[in-house]
């Protein structure tokens, strides 16, 4: 654990009355928190045992500087020799709250919660810093907007505040840091545990996510417990007690720290765009639906989140499931379905193409009696978005070509057979083809979500012809590397 943090002290475990030495270490680059207790063995050859093996619901521990700490969502992980006859118990823990000493498992809940999800300030646009150039000075200002209350439902209500960490006070130093961040409150009326608001954080991460095609992680986290307060004097000389922010860690090691978020112009929507009106209503109305292709949507901005080929299984699976989700899932409607659409696009359309377009829609394959809808007719739908078709494609392949590849390609990775081989997207293609999927899944997503589906329609259309574009130029230099 040479990256760790170490934090030495004594330790009692869930409903153990004995006290255990050992030492707590926090590495926040790899988001683990991990406490290893030092155990005696009697002759120093048997493994002694430990006081909890399995989940533990808490361990309170006082560190060697006073401080309390309590560690909750604790598993067991091993017992080790350590040197002579000490052995040590290896627990891995969820989350550390600073200052908490809790006797319940019930004390472990929270009615307020702060959380800073890195450097998403342009996204927001809730504050920024510039310079100011006066006639007899130059000064640092900082802009800042009013705070935004999101209501999410009758118990909880988020807002996200801007915060200057700089006070501007006289200094005199030759180097100074000035910060800024945007903190999200979540306010609960009541009390709940930190694992339902942790769900409740998911869900706003994935709203930043969308925005910012990357998914967040909390940076910085902050709790307010009903046992850790101070005492102040109101105006009439009364104590009054008020919560004080203690500091959270969280583990688990399956998310980055934020980082540095700069695309000016490149975001998809922007916190505005989304945190309130119509756009946040169906945000929070389909955020439940949408959650497990939002997790197979995610590992395309995920690093090291694996092959092209994974990705574009998660991608084919996150359009799948939103069509049966958000579309249909029954043979019968999805019938229905083509025929209101046709009928509605013979409108402007002739015949001909009408029953062109039939046939991409609805394929040989696809009859009223089979017991699903297939996959080539879910991406079929999908692309021919309600009439207004978005033509995605892969060098001169046309649009239902390019479909059946995608479905020869999935069936290639997911029932291997070498002959499919041939049939399908080669690895240095899948990176394009990702692309394209990407758009078309961005498409509907943003489009159920309510914005605009003509600007959504010519972000698609631009985004399919600039991968074309790369692709082209990339084969252009293969080539030119070939002859050389």
């Amino acid at each position: 654990m040479a990256n760790s943090i170490k934090y030495s002290g004594t330790w009692r475990f869930y409903k153990k009355e004995e006290f255990y030495q050992g030492d707590l270490y926090v590495d926040q680059e790899h988001r683990t928190i991990s406490l290893d207790i030092i155990l005696a063995s009697e002759d120093g050859r048997k493994r002694p045992g430990t006081p909890f093996r399995g989940r533990v619901p808490f361990i309170n521990g006082k560190l060697f500087n006073g401080d309390a700490v309590l560690l909750s969502g604790c598993q067991f992980v091993r017992v080790f020799r350590d040197s002579g006859a000490t052995w040590r118990a290896r627990f891995s823990a969820g989350y550390a709250f600073w200052g908490l000493t809790v006797e319940d498992e019930s004390e472990i809940k929270f009615r307020e919660a702060f959380f800073e999800f890195g450097d998403i300030i342009e996204w927001t646009g809730l504050c920024n810093y510039h310079w100011e150039i006066g006639e007899t000075n130059e000064y640092l200002a900082w802009d800042s907007r009013e705070p935004v209350a999101m209501v999410i439902n009758d118990n909880l209500t988020i807002t996200a505040r801007p915060v200057n960490e700089w006070g501007g006070f006289e200094n005199f130093e030759t180097e100074m840091v000035v910060r800024q961040k945007v903190w999200f409150e979540f306010v609960y009326g009541i009390a709940v545990s930190f694992e339902t608001i942790m769900e409740d954080v998911r869900a706003i991460a994935y709203m930043i996510g969308i925005g910012i095609s990357k998914r967040p992680a909390v940076r910085s986290a902050q709790y307010c417990h009903p046992s850790i307060y101070s005492v102040l004097k109101d105006r009439n000389g009364q104590p009054v007690k008020r919560l004080k922010h203690a500091d959270l860690l969280i583990g688990g090691g399956n998310e980055e720290p934020g980082e540095m978020i700069r695309q000016t112009g490149g975001f998809l929507y922007r916190f505005e765009d989304i945190s309130s009106g119509e756009r946040f209503e169906r945000w929070r109305a389909h955020y439940a639906k949408l959650r497990p292709i939002l997790d197979l949507y995610m590992t395309a901005f995920e690093k090291g989140s694996g092959s092209g080929e994974l990705v574009f299984l998660n991608l084919v699976q996150a359009l799948e499931t939103f069509h049966a989700r958000f579309i249909t899932n029954k043979v019968k409607y999805y019938f229905e379905r083509v025929d209101l659409l046709i009928e509605e696009f013979s409108k402007d359309h002739s015949e001909e193409e009408c029953e062109e377009w039939r046939l991409f829609l609805i394929d040989k394959g696809q009859s009223r009696n089979k017991n699903g809808i297939f996959l080539r007719s879910r991406l079929a739908d999908l692309t021919f978005a309600e009439g207004e078709p978005l033509f995605l494609r892969l060098g001169e392949l046309a649009l239902p070509d390019f479909i059946q590849k995608i479905i020869d390609t999935r069936n290639y990775y997911t029932h291997y057979d070498a002959s499919k081989l041939v049939r399908s997207f080669s690895e240095e293609e899948l990176f394009f083809v990702n692309a394209e999927l990407l758009a078309l899944l961005q498409f509907h997503v943003l489009r159920l979500l309510g914005f605009d589906k003509k600007i959504l329609r010519e972000r698609v259309i631009k985004a399919v012809m600039l991968n074309n574009m790369m692709r082209e130029t990339e084969s252009e230099e293969l080539e030119d590397d070939t002859d050389t």
